[in-house]
């Protein structure tokens, strides 16, 4: 039928000799990231963990809409007591902002 060929291949590893390898190999990182959501989901599935979970119902939303409104509120008041103070102390009056040569 076919002619099958077999043929040997001579791999040299001797220029790697005395080297070491830092570290954990990534397969095996893989390996062990993948046993430990393995676990995770276990835990999970069985009950065993219960998931953090915060819920908001429509109350909590109203009241932390009311917070920020209120939050925005204060901070355009305190712009204008700001601005309405510079106002005061730059002298005011009409020479206001006139050179005056004296």
């Amino acid at each position: 039928m076919g002619l099958e060929i077999f043929g040997k291949k001579m791999a040299d590893f001797s220029e790697f000799k005395g080297l070491t390898q830092v570290g954990a190999p990534h397969l095996y990182k893989i390996s062990q990231s993948l046993e430990e959501i393995e676990k995770d989901l276990h835990r999970i599935a069985t009950g065993f963990n219960r998931i953090k979970v915060n819920t908001y119902d429509n109350e909590n939303r109203e009241r932390e809409r009311a917070e920020q409104e209120e939050r925005h509120r204060h901070r355009e008041r305190s712009e204008v007591d700001i601005r309405a103070g510079s106002k005061e102390g730059s002298g005011g009056g009409e020479n206001a902002g006139r050179r005056v040569d004296g």
